[in-house]
């Protein structure tokens, strides 16, 4: 079975093999590993009603330390 973070990653791959730098220049503004770990979490407890499945219940945080984007979820409806 393949995760969302997987899916994730290769849906990055094809959007970079179209635009090359586009994966680097993304990571460069959003912590990546980050919202991997986000995604998955917001699939494994079954939060419909978050960002992963309906873009809604989210805040996204610019860290101070490294200046990449982080997000959080708040508002588990359905969890």
């Amino acid at each position: 079975m393949v995760s969302s973070a997987e899916q994730l990653r290769d849906s990055l791959d094809a959007i970079a093999a179209m635009e090359p730098g586009f994966v680097a220049a993304m990571e460069e503004v959003v912590d990546m590993e980050a919202f991997y770990a986000y995604v998955a979490a917001e699939y494994w407890i079954g939060q419909n009603d978050g960002y992963v499945l309906n873009r809604n219940n989210n805040r996204v945080y610019f860290d101070p330390l490294d200046g990449r984007a982080k997000f959080i979820s708040y508002d588990l409806d359905y969890a």
